[in-house]
């Protein structure tokens, strides 16, 4: 438990990328959704403080609810374009697990069997 805290808490939460990344963790955790349905959601599924913050911190009006920050965007697909894949919140939650925290709680925040899911 003391890990899965560490994880959680280990974006830096004053960049709108942490407050992005934080929300993402927290939603794997509390929820159990697949990574795969999580890349799929947009603004108005899911409510939390940590998402508001985001959302506040984003200032833009695109639909999906996680977007990526670097490179062209997409105002005119709002911002369809910009959607997080599978993979690349699977990168999110690799760069902030600690180096020795125990398979069954990666397991269980990215919710799969066999490894992450694509």
């Amino acid at each position: 438990e003391k890990q899965l805290q560490q994880l959680l808490e280990a974006p830096d939460t004053t960049k709108k990328q942490g407050l992005r990344d934080r929300a993402i963790l927290e939603t794997l955790y509390s929820t159990g959704v697949k990574v795969s349905e999580l890349v799929a959601f947009n603004i108005h599924a899911i409510s939390s403080v940590w998402i508001e913050e985001y959302l506040l911190a984003r200032k833009d009006s695109f639909r999906p609810l996680f977007i990526r920050f670097q490179g062209k965007q997409d105002p005119a697909n709002e911002g369809e374009a910009m959607r997080l894949t599978p993979r690349s919140i699977q990168r999110i939650v690799e760069k902030y697990k600690p180096p020795l925290i125990h398979y069954a709680t990666l397991n269980i925040l990215l919710n799969c069997n066999n490894g992450p899911e694509n």
